[in-house]
């Protein structure tokens, strides 16, 4: 497991890192996400793939919910801001997670075609909920 990169203190409260457990042996690494003890009763997961190395997504924030995002390959690199302020961390396929909650904008810039972002959520989709500018 990499280091955990830093969240400012501005954002605490809002945004935080979350360290899931991973098993490695020789036949790969195995990360397991039990719902029941992550902070919010899941409703959604989704996965993003296939996008090009410097695709932007997300430009969006969400009104309420929670969501749990964990880089599954490659790398994802996601800009975070509240107000005027901005932070961006770049997830990798280490088991570091971040978890986000309502009022935060991000935005997500995928590393490589094999970069693949998974989502969990407490929230099903409703765009009325999101928030398009920061």
């Amino acid at each position: 497991m990499s280091e955990r990169p830093a969240i400012p203190d501005w954002l605490q409260g809002s945004v935080r890192l979350v360290a899931l457990p991973q098993q490695q042996d020789q036949r790969g690494v195995l990360t397991p996400i039990e719902f029941d003890v992550l902070p919010f009763a899941p409703q959604r997961v989704f996965f993003v793939a296939g996008s090009d190395a410097g695709v932007v997504r997300g430009m969006h924030g969400h009104r309420t919910g929670v969501r749990l995002l964990l880089c599954i390959a490659g790398g994802v690199d996601v800009e975070m801001r509240i107000g005027e302020r901005t932070h961006a961390v770049t997830l990798r396929s280490d088991g570091i997670g971040l978890l986000v909650h309502a009022g935060v904008w991000m935005q997500e810039t995928y590393a490589s075609g094999e970069s693949v972002l998974a989502v969990i959520t407490d929230l099903r989709f409703d765009e009325e909920l999101y928030f398009h500018e920061p």
